[in-house]
């Protein structure tokens, strides 16, 4: 009785005893809640808190030894499983993630295809004109790179993206390619004026 009643002022030896007395008891009895592993550091973490308690006596201690257990046993479990949920949940969103952005660069790439095989149909001039408007430049600068008065350029563009919207949406890859590249790299393919 004097020991269990020294081991709350932390005597190293009344410690040991109780620690040699206590622990298969108390391992097994975590084990059965959870793994091994676990099982071994719940008793460590009730050793340490009971350290710095004080107990009447020896079955107030085993009582509240086996209490801390269960309930240091709950916690890792719930957390445990709290932990595997969300760690299979960000798996799981990066998994769709990664096929969702390799089904997008497949889409792009066979529109970009559709959109390229279109575009040799189209004479060298009209071709030019097409990129030029589509990188971003206006009827007027075009018309100084090709040397072309503005107004034929405006002419010429107009029918190459009547053209070029007309064999596109034969296959609704116009809707497709607006959708996944945006209004701003396929503008040739809108009814936007060139300005």
């Amino acid at each position: 009785m004097e020991k269990i009643m020294r081991f709350g002022d932390g005597s190293a030896e009344d410690f040991q005893e109780l620690y040699l007395r206590l622990h298969d008891k108390l391992f097994y009895y975590a084990s059965t809640f959870v793994g091994n592993e676990d099982a071994k550091d719940v008793v460590q973490d009730v050793f340490v808190s009971l350290i710095r308690k004080d107990f009447a006596s020896r079955a107030h201690l085993e009582g509240c030894a086996m209490i801390a257990v269960k309930n240091r046993c709950e916690y890792v479990s719930r957390h445990s499983k709290n932990l595997r949920l969300k760690k299979m949940d960000i798996e799981a969103s990066f998994l769709i993630s990664d096929a969702h952005c390799a089904m997008l660069a497949n889409i792009r790439a066979r529109v970009i295809e559709l959109v390229e095989s279109e575009l040799l149909k189209l004479s060298d001039i009209d071709r030019k004109i097409i990129r030029l408007y589509v990188e971003g430049y206006h009827t007027d600068e075009i018309g100084v790179l090709l040397a072309t008065h503005p107004k034929t350029i405006k002419n010429r563009f107009s029918i190459a993206k009547r053209y070029m919207r007309e064999e596109l949406a034969r296959g609704d890859w116009a809707l497709v390619a607006f959708c996944l590249m945006g209004s701003e790299t396929v503008a040739w393919l809108s009814n936007a004026g060139a300005g």
